[in-house]
């Protein structure tokens, strides 16, 4: 507080008017300033740009807070956008997998089908060979067992005679040589067939004397079925 005096040039006394207090008509002006009402005066000016801050501030915060929310609406309409995008790709991408996956499908089931089918003839195949073969192997057993019968049925004899023979009589051929399956009785002369069949027989006689004749008969159950004849002119004649 206390007193405090302005002066103006007297040049610019019209503009002298501004001033307050006493002798303000002679470019001169005195005034008597409180103390109290000075300070008051003061926070009051304060107060006052703290407001008109304050009203900025607030108005400074609104704004920014305007443009917040249309950033934050912008940016959540470009999210909306982008996962919309996100989700129609991804609806189209599982659309096209899952295509793909059923044609990959369709595929490897008509392959499978056509193996099996294939498979299935080459099974019948395999089965109507190993069949064929099992008829061949049975026939080749079939054969083997027959000729095994037969070889185990085997007959043949040789005999010879050195003395000479009487007539009307049969010939026992006491030097036997061999007799497979003992057909032959080198005792009576008579063979006996053991199985239904064909038999092939070969006799030869002889004579020494000149001038004699000799012959002998084959008989099947004592009917005459061949026989031969000899006579001598010579030696050694044989029939």
């Amino acid at each position: 507080g206390g007193n405090y005096t302005c002066r103006v040039p007297s040049q610019s006394r019209d503009t002298g008017a501004c001033l307050r207090g006493s002798g303000a008509g002679q470019g001169e002006a005195t005034l008597h300033v409180d103390k109290v009402e000075a300070r008051f005066l003061l926070l009051e000016k304060e107060n006052a740009v703290l407001k008109d801050r304050l009203q900025q501030e607030t108005i400074n915060r609104m704004q920014l807070e305007e443009e917040l929310s249309k950033n934050n609406a912008s940016l959540s309409k470009a999210t909306q956008n982008v996962i919309q995008q996100l989700e129609t790709q991804l609806s189209q991408y599982n659309a096209s997998l899952s295509k793909e996956t059923r044609d990959i499908k369709h595929q490897l089931e008509t392959q499978l089908s056509q193996t099996n089918a294939n498979f299935s003839k080459e099974t019948q195949a395999l089965r109507q060979t190993t069949t064929n073969l099992n008829n061949v192997v049975n026939d080749q057993q079939t054969r083997i067992g027959k000729l095994e019968t037969r070889s185990q049925r085997q007959v043949a004899f040789h005999a010879r005679y050195f003395d000479t023979p009487r007539s009307s009589v049969a010939v026992s051929f006491s030097g036997v040589t061999y007799n497979e399956g003992g057909s032959y009785s080198h005792t009576t002369g008579y063979f006996t067939a053991p199985h239904p069949g064909v038999y092939y027989f070969i006799a030869k006689a002889g004579v020494s004397v000149k001038d004699t004749s000799a012959s002998h008969d084959l008989y099947v159950d004592d009917t005459q079925i061949d026989g031969a004849y000899t006579h001598s002119d010579s030696y050694h004649e044989f029939a």
